[in-house]
């Protein structure tokens, strides 16, 4: 579950939270959360940019696969969307790139197209291609393959 707050205010980042489980029977099952500082950098109707930093808490629930209890790292983040003219259908792209290599460190790529349903609230189907690696001293993780999501934005 995430949430990204957006506001007007030139200067001041705006601010994106998520926390999530993850029980896939390996090293890496457990809770995550993050905190995310972005620039909405480029917003309109057909295209948008967003640029920011992020920190990340992860906690094991299999340290002895792991080799860690925990671990945290920073990470630079960006996403960017664009929709074909006259349509609602577009193109999308997001990532995070670790800026630490502590005793964790997760990186994640994302590519696809979206479906936009409605303007307001925005509804917004994406489905793609995704590639992330999850490292700890003990273990690694490659988890590349399809995703997909919704958006809903107020």
């Amino acid at each position: 579950m995430s949430a990204r707050l957006r506001h007007g205010i030139p200067l001041f980042p705006n601010v994106g939270i998520t926390a999530a489980n993850r029980s896939q029977g390996d090293a890496f099952d457990g809770s995550r959360v993050q905190f995310e500082l972005f620039y909405n950098l480029v917003e309109s109707f057909a295209w948008e940019l967003d640029l920011g930093l992020a920190y990340e808490r992860w906690n094991a629930d299999k340290k002895h696969l792991a080799g860690v209890g925990s671990g945290e790292q920073l990470y630079a983040s960006g996403r960017f969307s664009w929709l074909f003219p006259a349509s609602n259908l577009g193109v999308m792209a997001d990532m995070q790139y670790p800026l630490t290599h502590e005793d964790f460190k997760r990186e994640q790529w994302r590519v696809g197209l979206s479906y936009r349903f409605n303007e307001h609230p925005q509804l917004t189907f994406n489905a793609g291609f995704q590639w992330e690696e999850l490292k700890t001293r003990w273990a690694k993780n490659d988890r590349s393959g399809p995703f997909m999501g919704v958006n809903l934005r107020f």
